[in-house]
C-alpha cells in the first residue's frame, strides 16, 4: 500500500506515515494520541516525526477515530501545521507534539477549518500537486476532486474540477475520463518534437523553482553563531 502523499498550500511535497490506531495518553492527560511522520519528498532527506494530540472537544467532531475515517483530518492537521511553520523537519527523529485542538474548528459553522484558498491558490496548488506527487513521486496521476484536498483547501469538488480544466486549457496538465490529472511533460516514446520537449522542460523547471522557493524562508533552530561554528549542524534542520 502506497503512503499517502500530498502537497501543502505553501508548496511542499509530503508523504505521510501513521502508527494507527489513536490511543489514550500514557501520561494520564485527557486526550488521544496518534504517532506519525511527514517526509519531505524533495530529495533533502528531511522528515518531521510527530504526535497528534486529539483533544476531547475535537474528538466529538470526528465521526470515528479509526483510520478509514480519521485519515483526511490528521493529514490536513499536519499540512496546516507545516503551513504555519510550527513543525520542524530534521535529519533524525525528534517527535514533536501537534495539538489537534479547537483552532481547527469553525465555531460559527460548527465545522472543521484548515485553509480558505482562493481561485489562484487552488490552481497553483493543483499544478504543483500534479508535478510533485504525480510526476516526481511516481504516482502517475492525481485525483483532482480528492476529498482530503477539498477539506484542506476549504473548497468544493466543482471548484477543483474547474481549476483543473483551466490548467488543461493552458497546457499544464492532461485529464482522463475519471477527472484524474497527469503532468503533460511526461515523455511518450520520444515522439515529441525537440522544440516541444524543451518548452515543457522549461515549465518543469519553473515548477521546481517555485516549490523550492518555499524553503528559502526556513528558520534554523540553533543560533547563527552555533551553526557557523558547527558545520555538521548546517542543513540538518528546517522549520518550514
Amino acid at each position: 500500500m502506497q503512503k499517502p502523499a500530498y502537497l501543502t498550500l505553501s508548496g511542499l511535497p509530503l508523504s505521510f506515515e501513521f502508527e494507527w490506531p489513536f490511543h489514550k495518553s500514557g501520561s494520564g492527560a485527557d486526550f488521544w494520541v496518534l504517532h506519525g511522520a511527514a517526509v519531505l519528498e524533495d530529495g533533502s532527506g528531511l522528515r518531521a516525526d510527530f504526535a497528534i494530540h486529539l483533544s476531547q472537544t475535537m474528538w466529538h467532531m470526528l465521526p470515528n477515530i479509526e483510520m478509514h475515517v480519521a485519515l483526511p483530518y490528521v493529514i490536513n492537521v499536519v499540512r496546516k501545521t507545516v503551513d504555519t511553520k510550527d513543525l520542524e523537519f530534521l535529519k533524525s527523529g525528534k517527535r514533536q507534539p501537534i495539538p489537534l485542538s479547537s483552532r481547527f474548528k469553525n465555531f460559527k459553522a460548527g465545522t472543521w477549518t484548515f485553509q480558505t484558498a482562493n481561485d489562484d491558490q487552488i490552481r497553483e496548488f493543483l499544478r504543483q500537486s500534479v508535478y510533485w506527487v504525480g510526476h516526481k513521486m511516481g504516482r502517475g496521476r492525481i485525483d483532482l476532486a480528492d476529498d482530503t484536498n477539498i477539506l484542506y483547501l476549504g473548497t468544493t469538488k466543482e471548484s477543483l474540477l474547474q481549476a483543473g480544466e483551466k490548467l488543461r486549457s493552458a497546457g499544464w496538465i492532461k485529464l482522463d475520463f475519471s477527472a484524474c490529472a497527469m503532468p503533460i511533460f511526461e515523455k511518450k516514446a520520444g515522439k515529441r518534437s525537440i522544440r516541444s520537449a524543451s518548452h515543457l522542460e522549461a515549465r518543469r523547471q519553473l515548477l521546481e523553482r517555485q516549490t523550492r522557493s518555499s524553503l528559502s524562508g526556513t528558520v534554523p533552530t540553533a543560533s547563527s553563531n552555533t551553526r557557523r561554528n558547527n558545520p555538521r549542524s548546517q542543513q540538518s534542520s528546517r522549520r518550514i
